[in-house]
């Protein structure tokens, strides 16, 4: 997943779908839905950048997989 701004406002959009279709679809629970929604969206960033950083350091390499530089050989007639 790449994490640029393009991506973090279409998931924003998505947040702000969502709570709508539930405020349409819930409605017992509108006045919670009202109350909760800045909280939530305020979360949304914090959770993304945890859920990109995962995504960033997926692939680095463990410690035993790095490669060893090996010296570079010299010919002995060579000068420094």
């Amino acid at each position: 997943m790449t994490c640029d701004k393009s991506t973090m406002i279409r998931l924003g959009i998505g947040a702000v779908i969502i709570l709508a279709a539930a405020y349409v679809l819930f409605p017992a629970f509108q006045a919670w839905i009202v109350t909760a929604a800045p909280v939530l969206l305020l979360l949304l960033c914090p959770l993304m950048m945890v859920f990109c950083m995962r995504g960033m350091h997926k692939d680095a390499p463990a410690a035993d997989d790095t490669q060893k530089v090996k010296p570079v050989e010299r010919n002995p007639n060579d000068t420094p």
